[in-house]
């Protein structure tokens, strides 16, 4: 898969994040329309660009929202 489409799977899953406090990789997965292997390459990227927050419940389910915390 070529870089260019990772970035814009990595927009895709953004907005989704955007529109929701915390997210489910499952649900992750059905809002986004992406493939399971696209999901998760583009959580990798917003990962990198520290722009994705991984939360771990007890549960020992991990759900991701945005980290609005960005500093320039």
């Amino acid at each position: 898969m070529e870089t260019s489409t990772i970035g814009k799977n990595a927009g895709i899953v953004w907005q989704v994040l955007n529109n929701t406090y915390e997210m489910s990789f499952e649900k992750l997965l059905d809002q986004s329309g992406l493939s399971r292997d696209e999901v998760l390459l583009a959580i990798g990227w917003l990962a990198r660009e520290n722009k994705i927050v991984f939360i771990n419940n007890k549960c020992e389910e991990i759900k991701f929202c945005l980290d609005k915390n960005f500093y320039f």
